[in-house]
């Protein structure tokens, strides 16, 4: 009887253990894709501002050339 108690309880304790694994594979994958999403967007921000300072950058120029 003790033997099928423990038994009961280590069964009890590993699906325990394989939901909160579940949960925490579920957690990581969420993880992953917010640092993906924030990797994008930082690409993106950097693009747009070298953009902007080139055509800002090519302004200047302009502008020196006509003022000179």
């Amino acid at each position: 009887e003790r033997a099928r108690l423990l038994l009961l309880l280590l069964l009890d304790q590993l699906e325990v253990l394989g939901q909160i694994m579940a949960l925490d594979r579920r957690a990581h994958a969420y993880t992953r894709l917010l640092m993906e999403a924030e990797a994008r967007m930082s690409k993106e921000a950097w693009t747009r501002a070298t953009d902007v300072s080139d055509l800002v950058h090519g302004e200047v120029i302009s502008l020196r050339t006509t003022v000179l």
